[in-house]
């Protein structure tokens, strides 16, 4: 197993790890990530699509994520995870328990 896979495996990880922290629960069904041979830290396309996911009491059918050419930095500026120059296009698709949640919440 060369260094590359080995990189890249534990980036996949991280990023899922982290994503798990964040949510209560997420079900990821595809997640790709694309990382730059020449610079390292450079990712190069990054895809990710998950389904059911529960962030702060707000349930998401669907979730869908692409971005593209951006930089990640560990630990940098006091940030567990930092990104720059980052962009993404994104689908959410929102259920009916969340929505009742976003417009009926007596906050």
């Amino acid at each position: 197993m060369n260094n590359k896979i080995i990189i890249d495996n534990i980036i996949t990880l991280a990023v899922k790890n982290w994503l798990k922290s964040k949510c209560s629960y997420i079900d990821f069904q595809t997640f790709k990530i694309v990382l730059n041979k020449k610079v390292f830290g450079k990712i190069d396309e990054l895809y990710l699509e998950a389904k059911n996911l529960n962030y702060q009491n707000l349930y998401f059918s669907k979730l869908i994520i692409k971005t593209y050419n951006f930089y990640l930095k560990l630990n940098y500026k006091n940030h567990l995870i930092y990104f720059e120059n980052l962009i993404i296009n994104s689908l959410l698709t929102i259920d009916n328990r969340s929505l009742e949640n976003l417009l009926f919440d007596s906050k």
